[in-house]
């Protein structure tokens, strides 16, 4: 009976897939926050532009 637990508690083969699905969740998040953090940038560079343009090619 005591076999059992002893058997489960030393079995390690579950602990690497576990550690690969939180180090890919974490790369995701953080690509995902850096696309958030530059796009608001991006669009406000992309609307001075195209007003920098219009106003010269009057």
């Amino acid at each position: 009976m005591v076999k059992r637990p002893v058997a489960f508690a030393r079995d390690d083969l579950g602990a690497v897939s576990a550690e690969w699905v939180v180090l890919v969740a974490g790369v995701l998040m953080l690509g995902v926050a850096a696309f958030f953090a530059t796009e608001t940038g991006t669009l406000d560079l992309a609307q001075g532009t195209a007003d920098h343009m219009t106003d010269t090619s009057d």
